[in-house]
């Protein structure tokens, strides 16, 4: 399956609360204009009902992919979840294809991608890997010239951050007492290890940058990776 390398995802991936959207705000403002970056461009805008994610999938042919969620879905012994992966993974499949085919900006940023999606798909619990999910992001990562970008971060940070802003948004997290927090962070945090095992051992380009820096100091460290500095 060819990549096309023309067009680059840049991924950021991270606990909620880290700082992704602030330092991937700061890398377009420092290098949009160079590496002509989509401002505008939103994976969900792209979001539609299970339905029609299943019916997308067959008519636009992606029935690998399909077989593999299918599989894994009902791995997971927990049916339900089906239509809830299913649309996780048509987002990004379909938005990133959009992207590739719009033949504008050369460059996309999306703070919550595939991983993201993908570790999704067993919240509450833990996402544990194995072959399934490795061939669903395999399958992906195959397609389109994406880079991740890690957000390593101290979950006690994320921890602060968010019960700091629980005024402020309706998030998922922030229905959370402090100690259901701590808890849903720390299986997200074993969540990311497992991912970033598997594109390890699928041989995905990967960034990692320390969220104790400041956001200029990581665009910076972004930016000399991705010219190979």
């Amino acid at each position: 399956m060819a990549k096309n390398r023309e067009h680059l995802i840049l991924e950021f991936n991270g606990l909620p609360g880290s700082g992704k959207t602030t330092v991937s705000e700061k890398f377009k403002e420092l290098y949009g204009e160079e590496l002509d970056i989509d401002r505008n461009f939103n994976c969900y805008d792209s979001g539609k009902s299970g339905l029609k994610c299943y019916l997308s999938f067959i008519v636009k042919g992606d029935l690998i992919q399909l077989f593999n969620l299918v599989r894994y879905s009902l791995s997971l012994k927990r049916p339900g979840l089906f239509m809830h992966i299913l649309r996780s993974v048509y987002i990004f499949s379909i938005s990133y294809r959009r992207f590739v085919e719009q033949k504008k900006e050369k460059c996309m940023l999306s703070d919550q991608g595939i991983v993201q999606a993908v570790i999704s798909m067993c919240y509450p619990k833990e996402f544990k890997g194995g072959k399934l999910p490795e061939k669903i992001l395999k399958r992906m990562f195959s397609k389109y010239n994406i880079v991740v970008v890690n957000c390593i971060s101290d979950k006690e940070i994320s921890t602060e951050r968010i019960l700091s802003r629980k005024k402020q948004t309706k998030g998922r997290l922030d229905m959370l007492d402090e100690a259901q927090l701590r808890k849903a962070l720390e299986v997200q945090e074993n969540s990311f290890e497992c991912v970033r095992g598997i594109l390890n051992r699928i041989n995905v380009k990967q960034i990692d940058i320390d969220m104790k820096c400041t956001s200029e100091e990581n665009a910076e460290k972004i930016y000399r990776e991705l010219k190979g500095e």
